[in-house]
Parts: structure tokens; C-alpha cells; sequence
């Protein structure tokens, strides 16, 4: 796309703009141009003053909505109003247990002040893997469901202690009150102490819900970088991730795991290559001290604008986020250094010796 652009002498985001399909992405344009100042690139590409020269780019991506359907949540309230999730899925590190809280129906208004999540046991309902976009969809509708469930057999208990009906109850901060006046309202735990036993058991499948699985998360990434065309080191400035998945349920660790996905971006686009011994099929770089990471010197400044759209297909419309960022984040770091420079690089990483030699062919009269 921005190939076809410079050929038509056309500003990129300006020709994006004209050829965009996606309901979403017209919106990513104008914060993420924004956000990056998009009207500090260069007209002319390579045009900056200086050895060290500066340039904006973009790229984006499409990623899939993913679930697995055989997964399943359970919710237990106790006497002491005091409430437990289990599900089968591991924490890798995402925050799961964090999420699955947060996946309670819109009208608790806000989780029971006590709650315990147990995660990563075969005794406990089925769970997804952890990883591949496919987790939060998966699981967090499941644990919607059986809070949902909870939610309307307390509501049940607290209606008589309230002299109303269970639908005309609403749960806010620890309490369960009256829609329609706000004073009259018990404490979660009261309402606890009414159930019949010790405990109210509420398990929940998943199922399909009404998914579409098609490509509808959109990406769209824009870089700075600098370029040091004596030495041929590139320095990513700044990166603007504009995503969309779904409504998210924690936008920290959503935030997180967008800037994890740009650093693993930047890092493959400079640094990371993994050399093969084609006589044997071993890696002969298997290490940190070869194999090249991004590191805290080379880092940049994050920038993260979730835009919330429900078209993630579930009952919580929630998707996964990580990949699709890390899908475009290597085409805008190579558009940034385009605009920069001049030329173009079509191969990672892009290490030094590679872009003096790109610019060493392009004063040599050969194709950017």
C-alpha cells in the first residue's frame, strides 16, 4: 500500500483513507495520525536534514475472532457472602484471574467485595489453552453466564427481605437495593446467609454464541523511527497502536499486552534472527548472547488508544488483542524507515549492514 502511494504521489494515510473497507479503521486514522503527528513525516521521503533522519509510518493488520465452544465456568456463593470461580485455563501471565471477576453480568454493577478465582486444575471446569487469541473469548462468556446465574438465585433471596421482586433489584458496591429507591437495600453477605444450605453451586458451558469467525479485529500501527545513514542504526521513537478488541474487560492488561506485541514487533523487525545449520537443522544462535533481543536501551515510547466496537460475536464481546497489534507492527516500522530514508528494506531484521547497503544501492541508481 505504501509502494502503490509514493508511485501515485499520494500521502499513505490519504490513499489508505480512499481504499478502506473496515468499519472501524476510518477511526484509527484520524487518533492514531493524531497521536503520532502525522503531519511532521516528510513529504519527500529521505528529505530530513542531518545524518540522522527521522520518519513516520503506518501499517495495518486484520486478525480473526477465535473461540472454543467446549469450555465451562462454575460460580459459588457461600453462607458468609463470600464467592469463588473456578475454571480450567491456565494464568500464563495475561491476567486471567483478573479478567474472569470482571466478566460478571453489566448489572451486579460491581463484583461481590469478596471473591476467589481458581484457575488451572483438571478438577475444575474445562478451560482453553492460554494463548492464541483465544482465551478471554472463550472463557469469559462462560464465567458471564454462571455470575449470571448467581446473580438471580441471591436476587431471589434478597427480593422478600426487600419487599420487591428479584428484577426490580439492582447490585452496587457490596449490596443489593432497590432500582427504583436506592435506600432500601441489604448487604450481599445478608443475603447470602438466606440460601437454604452452605452454598449455591452455579455451572455454566460456554456453547456457541453467536460468532461469526471472520476477520473483523482490525490493527493499525504507526511508527517513528531515526536512522543514522553513516552508521545504519535504526531507532524506533515512538509506536501508536490502534486497536479494537471488542469491549475490553481490563483495559491494563489490555493496554500490557498491546505494548508486549509491539516490543516483540520492533524486536523481530531489528534485531531478532534465528540462524539455522541447514546441514543438520540446528539452531546455531540458541541463546541471548546471539540471538538478539530488544532490550530496555532500545526501547520506545508506547502508545496505547483502545477503541471499544461489539463485534466480538459473545455475550461479554470480548476478543483476544495481543496478535493482531503484532501483526502490523513490522510493515510500520519499515514504512517509517522508508519515509525517512528513501529506500526500502525487504529483509529482517533490519540490522545496519543491511540499510547501508540498501542506501549504497539507491546512490548507485538502483531500485529503492
Amino acid at each position: 500500500m505504501d509502494e502503490l502511494a509514493h508511485t501515485l504521489r499520494m500521502d499513505p494515510l490519504e490513499f489508505r483513507r480512499k481504499n478502506e473497507s473496515h468499519p472501524f479503521r476510518m477511526r484509527y486514522y484520524d487518533v492514531g495520525a493524531k497521536a503520532i503527528g502525522w503531519e511532521r513525516r516528510n513529504a519527500t521521503p529521505g528529505a530530513g536534514p542531518g545524518p540522522k533522519k527521522r520518519g513516520i509510518g503506518l501499517a495495518n493488520g486484520n486478525w480473526y475472532v477465535m473461540a472454543r465452544e467446549t469450555v465451562a465456568a462454575e460460580v459459588q456463593v457461600h453462607r458468609d457472602g463470600s464467592v469463588e470461580l473456578f475454571h480450567g485455563a491456565q494464568d500464563i501471565g495475561t491476567g486471567i484471574r483478573t479478567c474472569w471477576p470482571s466478566s460478571r453480568p453489566r448489572n451486579w454493577a460491581s463484583r461481590p467485595p469478596n471473591i476467589t478465582v481458581r484457575v488451572g486444575d483438571t478438577r475444575f471446569p474445562p478451560g482453553p489453552t492460554s494463548g492464541g487469541s483465544v482465551t478471554t473469548n472463550s472463557s469469559a462468556p462462560a464465567a458471564r453466564l454462571a455470575a449470571h446465574e448467581a446473580r438471580m438465585r441471591i436476587a431471589a433471596l434478597a427480593a422478600p427481605l426487600l419487599s420487591a421482586k428479584p428484577d426490580e433489584l439492582e447490585f452496587a458496591d457490596g449490596s443489593i437495593l432497590v432500582a427504583a429507591s436506592p435506600d432500601r437495600k441489604v448487604s450481599f453477605r445478608e443475603a447470602a446467609q438466606k440460601m437454604p444450605g452452605e452454598v449455591i453451586t452455579c455451572l455454566a458451558d460456554r456453547k456457541r454464541q453467536f460468532e461469526t469467525f471472520r476477520p473483523d479485529l482490525a490493527a493499525t500501527q504507526f511508527a517513528e523511527v531515526e536512522v543514522d545513514v553513516e552508521t545504519g542504526v535504526i531507532r524506533v521513537l515512538k509506536m501508536v497502536a490502534v486497536n479494537n478488541c471488542g469491549i475490553p474487560i481490563n483495559p491494563l492488561t489490555a493496554e500490557n499486552q498491546v505494548i508486549g506485541a509491539q516490543i516483540q514487533g520492533v524486536s523481530w523487525a531489528l534485531f531478532e534472527h534465528r540462524t539455522l545449520d541447514r546441514n543438520v537443522g540446528t539452531m546455531v544462535n540458541p541463546n541471548l548472547e546471539a540471538y538478539k533481543i530488544l532490550g530496555p536501551s532500545d526501547m520506545f515510547e508506547p502508545v496505547v488508544i483502545l477503541t471499544e466496537g461489539a463485534n466480538a460475536g459473545n455475550n461479554t464481546s470480548t476478543t483476544g488483542i495481543a496478535e493482531p497489534v503484532f501483526v502490523p507492527t513490522l510493515a510500520a516500522v519499515a514504512n517509517a524507515v522508508f519515509n525517512a530514508t528513501g529506500v526500502r528494506l525487504r529483509q529482517l531484521p533490519m540490522t545496519p549492514d543491511r540499510v547501508l547497503a540498501a542506501l549504497a544501492q539507491a546512490r548507485q541508481g538502483g531500485a529503492p
